[in-house]
């Protein structure tokens, strides 16, 4: 008797969230978030330069790199299908996931690019130090990591 009740406790126990994929045109937030059919999702492992957010080119001359990030993101969204792999919702509500035009990983691409850190995971630490090699994007910059940034 004790076992079947185990068994059908267990049964009623809430199951983990199942991994869920969103697709459509996507509108650019910045150059880490998106929104496809009114779900704001954060792309997973990356943070790219807040959209206010300025960087110094040859230490002299602010660039507006967090429009740039932003730009970038949406000129490999612009009317194409993105697919976004959804694996969990941080802290503001957003889902957080890997999000692809076709076979290319928008997370990766940014990063790779050198608009966007590789952030919370080492999915994307080869790119960065490629990125950072090749003086790609905000590398060729002085930059505040965008979550310093944030912290102001």
């Amino acid at each position: 008797m004790h076992v079947l009740l185990v068994l059908l406790s267990l049964c009623l126990l809430p199951l983990p969230a199942m991994a869920a994929t969103i697709s459509g045109t996507a509108r650019v937030i910045d150059g880490d978030t998106v929104v496809i059919r009114k779900k704001h999702i954060r792309l997973i492992g990356i943070d790219a330069p807040e959209k206010r957010q300025t960087c110094m080119r040859w230490l002299i001359i602010p660039s507006s790199c967090g429009k740039q990030a932003t730009l970038i993101l949406t000129e490999m969204v612009k009317r194409k299908t993105v697919t976004c792999d959804i694996v969990d919702t941080d802290r503001y509500g957003r889902l957080v996931g890997r999000c692809f035009v076709g076979d290319t990983d928008l997370n990766r691409e940014m990063v790779r690019r050198g608009w966007a850190l590789s952030y919370w995971t080492n999915d994307y630490k080869q790119e960065e130090g490629e990125a950072r090699l090749a003086k790609a994007g905000i590398w060729a910059t002085r930059f505040e990591k965008p979550s310093d940034f944030r912290k102001k």
